[in-house]
């Protein structure tokens, strides 16, 4: 295959037809594919599409296969791009569009101490993003724009530390807080592929069963020519199944919640990483000081709805509407924020913030309450969670 390449470098430089000069460009891309044994089909559907990522990205890693001097590697692609300022090909709007609708697929990664993160049994695909398991490996997808920038959505992080987007919080967050008991434990990894829609036909306005299954074959196709790297996230998950209740709670989630509320989204951006946290024993106090700061903001929420002055209203509140007594627990919980926050403060000044195990287990479920409390106006209780009886006669 080496050779073949420095013969069609050689071919090209001599080369003086248009016609020919762009042939023997796509005869890179053709021999890349021979190289990762890619399906004829699929390669006229690579040419005929042209999207520039995959055949960029297809024939640089064929480039690292095949020449492992990097010198020549260089002087190679030099070659072509001298070929490519030789014809001027002109660059359709459709082509160099700074923003345009397509599909953002992130690999998700198991971060646990444990071996093993736990992903939904069953995939959930909804208008603006998915969670989908293609050959036994688990992925994100996020429908939208992508501006020059690589934002997805105009109202998306501008350019931050953020590496989420507004709808992949909303789903990963649904999931979460549909669930009775435990979380999903996942995380998004930095493998990351942007697929133009038009370039293959799908459904540039919103996903659905059809677009996702032609995603997939895109996935199996970027894995082949190794560009996710993918294939080893295999056995690295164990699946959990959400009962018909926690099902239906979800698709009321999704419903309900509102991406234009910058608070409500960045108490679940703070929940979503304290549930991938929650697995990973280095990283629970952290968890715990996210899930603080998301009650932090739940609380604000909650008294801004209910029109309430102080917490102790909030307590009457919850347990007078929703039969929930767990007001009492928010405070205790700003008050660990401000232990971890503040090395110096009026609780503790020893090296280490004065967290406790069973604190950071009821920050999780303190969390879930509050949140499904504010989106959906309800609470349901577990047996093993609190006596409410006994609450009140202590009160």
């Amino acid at each position: 295959m080496k050779e073949e390449l420095y013969k069609l470098v050689e071919k090209i430089e001599s080369l003086k037809n248009k016609k020919d000069i762009i042939k023997a460009l796509d005869e890179r891309y053709i021999l890349a594919g021979k190289h990762f044994k890619i399906e004829d089909g699929i390669m006229k559907k690579i040419i005929r599409n042209k999207d520039k990522n995959i055949q960029r990205l297809m024939f640089d890693n064929f480039l690292d296969d095949v020449e492992n001097d990097r010198s020549k590697q260089g002087d190679i692609r030099q070659k072509f791009n001298e070929a490519w300022n030789k014809i001027k090909v002109k660059r359709s709007k459709k082509l160099s569009s700074s923003k345009k609708l397509g599909v953002l697929i992130n690999t998700l990664e198991s971060f646990s101490s444990f071996g093993t993160s736990t992903i939904p049994q069953k995939e959930f695909i909804t208008t603006k993003s998915a969670f989908i398991v293609n050959n036994g490996v688990p992925y994100l997808l996020t429908a939208g724009k992508r501006s020059f920038f690589g934002m997805i959505d105009e109202e998306d992080a501008d350019g931050g530390l953020c590496r989420m987007q507004k709808s992949s919080i909303k789903l990963i967050s649904a999931l979460n807080l549909a669930r009775d008991e435990g979380e999903y434990n996942f995380f998004i990894g930095d493998n990351e592929y942007y697929l133009n829609a038009d370039f293959y036909d799908l459904n540039s306005k919103e996903l659905d069963q059809n677009t996702v299954k032609e995603i997939k074959k895109t996935i199996t196709l970027l894995n082949k020519i190794s560009i996710f790297h993918s294939e080893g996230s295999k056995g690295k998950f164990c699946t959990n199944k959400l009962a018909k209740d926690e099902e239906d709670r979800c698709e009321k989630l999704m419903k309900k919640i509102d991406t234009s509320n910058g608070v409500l989204m960045r108490c679940l951006y703070y929940y979503t990483k304290a549930c991938a946290f929650k697995n990973h024993l280095i990283l629970h106090e952290e968890a715990n000081a996210l899930l603080c700061f998301c009650l932090d903001g739940v609380t604000k929420l909650l008294m801004e709805k209910y029109e309430l002055e102080k917490i102790a209203d909030l307590d009457d509140l919850l347990i007078k509407n929703f039969g929930c007594p767990y007001a009492t627990w928010l405070k205790e919980c700003y008050d660990e924020r401000t232990d971890y926050v503040h090395p110096h403060n009026r609780f503790n000044q020893d090296w280490y913030p004065n967290l406790m195990p069973c604190s950071f287990l009821e920050a999780f479920i303190l969390a879930r309450v509050m949140l499904n409390i504010y989106i959906l106006e309800e609470f349901v209780p577990k047996d093993d969670d609190f006596n409410l009886e006994v609450y009140l006669e202590n009160r």
